[in-house]
């Protein structure tokens, strides 16, 4: 009997237990799937305003589809600002198609294989990342650092691993190495024209006039370049003169003017009174009260260097006497062609409008014999939608 009433104890706590169990389980089972977040490392990246940068390098690189896959993956993600940081020519160059090889290496630098979470990362002094060179961990005043970058969000959980947020680029010494040898080898005077904020209008014009190879030339060259202010002060006819590919020869030789021969610094240009350009005409240098100017312009940047030569920038576009004069002839021209054009389509016009006078359309007469005032009113305009149309026919049959 005492046996008897043991078993049958140990019978209904085994089946208490298995009933505790199961009702746990999907508990259990849930709290798992909320840990491990909604979303991919790439659907996290990709759908975060602050990491719209690397998602989009992500995919350029081919990345986003490992980051998209089983892992798991813990990634340091340096936000929109982290690549900013680079500078606008760093971004250029890396996103070349001829540099992904170190842009994929670059982004593999901040992956680390497993989910790594920020209270285990606090205990590491060092990680492998899936490029293959160390990542350096430090904890300072409880502040997680990699290498010298802050972790400024911590654990974002994604159904892969995890992220985590960085305030800045990380580079191993190797790919320092190469990233240094691809921005010298790719600082010429072109490329500092096509990466500074304030010569978007001079780096137009420079590829206008098919001069951008000769400015990433051996050289050395000195460019007083005008800054997009520079190009506003001038008149909007002379821009437009400029911009009309029928002037490239006076665009051409307009850049060209803003060129010295030779790396002048501008500690040298002060101990000088004129300078030859490379388009022929001299510049005129001076330094009233320590400001170097060259013409009427003053230099507002100096010594911009480059690999084949510096660039001053300046806050107007020099003009010799010579190249003035053909611009404002220039000018003179357009304006002549333009008063030409309208000149000929008002002569079309009152063509058609006098034929229209000597015939005796319906509209015309219906207008002439009286009616109500709302339907002569929108007869006569149909009358002049179709002399429009009868200009317009016009001047299409004489340029053709």
């Amino acid at each position: 009997m005492f046996y008897n009433n043991i078993s049958r104890y140990l019978r209904s706590g085994v089946v208490a237990v298995s009933a505790l169990i199961l009702s746990v389980t999907p508990l259990i089972t849930s709290f798992q799937a909320s840990a491990q977040g909604t979303a991919t490392i790439f659907q996290i990246a990709s759908t975060t305003p602050a990491t719209s940068t690397l998602a989009s390098v992500l995919v350029e690189t081919g990345l986003n589809s490992t980051l998209n896959g089983a892992g798991p993956f813990t990634v340091f993600a340096p936000t929109n600002d982290a690549f900013a940081n680079l500078g606008p020519k760093a971004i250029r160059l890396l996103t070349a198609p001829a540099n992904r090889a170190l842009l994929s290496d670059i982004l593999l630098y901040h992956v680390v294989s497993g989910d790594v979470s920020a209270a285990t990362a606090r205990t590491l002094t060092t990680a492998n990342s899936v490029q293959g060179d160390a990542l350096a961990i430090s904890n300072p005043a409880g502040v997680l650092t990699i290498n010298s970058s802050i972790v400024t969000t911590e654990d974002v959980l994604a159904t892969n691993g995890r992220v985590h947020l960085i305030d800045r680029v990380l580079l191993s010494p190797s790919l320092t190495t190469r990233f240094t040898t691809l921005l010298d080898a790719n600082n010429t005077i072109t490329d500092l024209v096509i990466d500074t904020p304030t010569t978007a209008t001079l780096e137009s014009l420079v590829i206008g006039a098919n001069l951008a190879t000769t400015l990433a030339g051996v050289g050395p060259f000195t460019v007083f370049a005008p800054t997009d202010s520079a190009f506003a002060r001038l008149s909007v006819a002379q821009r437009a003169v400029l911009t009309n590919t029928a002037n490239v020869a006076l665009l051409t030789d307009i850049l060209r003017y803003h060129v010295v021969s030779g790396n002048v610094t501008a500690a040298t240009a002060r101990t000088l009174t004129t300078a030859n350009s490379v388009q022929g005409d001299a510049l005129a240098i001076s330094n009233p009260s320590g400001v170097l100017t060259i013409n009427s312009s003053v230099v507002t940047t100096e010594d911009i260097v480059a690999s084949n030569g510096r660039v001053h920038l300046i806050d107007a576009v020099l003009l010799s006497t010579a190249l003035a004069a053909r611009l404002t002839a220039a000018v003179n021209a357009a304006a002549v062609s333009s008063a030409s054009s309208v000149s000929s389509v008002s002569s079309s016009i009152s063509t058609v409008v006098s034929s229209s006078r000597t015939s005796s359309s319906p509209a015309t007469t219906l207008i002439r014999s009286g009616g109500s005032s709302s339907f002569q009113i929108g007869l006569l305009l149909s009358s002049i939608i179709v002399l429009v149309i009868g200009a317009f026919k016009v001047l299409s049959s004489k340029r053709s």
